[in-house]
């Protein structure tokens, strides 16, 4: 969150999106909705700006728009409860609408395949990483959740240079 303030203050916009979705992450992880929320807003209102964006903010700026969606249904969900049959299938389209969207998996991918950061880390704090994907792979309750879960564990292993494991996990 402070380095988005940071470029914000001297006019920059670059990164800004991917900053701002990644504060999103970290807060939703950290159980801090409110804060994730006024992230997530951030991220979004760099749709309004006409400007080339790099590969990485447009894929921010898309998820970001993902997860809004997601929100959106959930809260749509709260709101009706219990309904007619009608309301039953708008449930179930939002249910698919937010399994599609895996805020802690997102998190999980961008630090070990995007920034590598398994190659920056402490054994401990590796194995620990590991253990925290592999509980969110156990939650996936379908095959693209845990394909994306069985990849991050892979390539943490990969970057831990645990060859066995890493070519078992890409197996499975």
């Amino acid at each position: 969150a402070d380095a988005v303030k940071v470029y914000q203050s001297v006019g920059r916009r670059a990164l800004c999106p991917s900053l701002s979705l990644n504060s999103h992450l970290c807060y939703n992880r950290a159980g801090l909705e409110e804060r994730a929320a006024e992230m997530l807003e951030i991220c979004r209102s760099y749709n309004k700006e006409k400007k080339k964006w790099s590969p990485l903010d447009r894929a921010s700026l898309r998820q970001a728009e993902a997860a809004h969606r997601a929100n959106e249904a959930k809260a749509e969900e709260a709101q009706e409860g219990e309904g007619s049959k009608g309301e039953e299938d708008k449930s179930q389209e939002a249910s698919a609408m937010e399994s599609t969207w895996r805020p802690v998996m997102m998190l999980y991918l961008k630090i070990c395949l995007v920034y590598r950061g398994v190659n920056f880390m402490k054994p401990d704090a590796a194995k620990e990483f590991l253990q925290m994907v592999q509980e969110e792979t156990d939650l996936q309750q379908d095959a693209d959740g845990r394909c994306i879960g069985l990849c991050i564990q892979a390539e943490a292993m990969r970057q831990g240079e645990h060859w066995e494991e890493a070519l078992k996990l890409a197996s499975d």
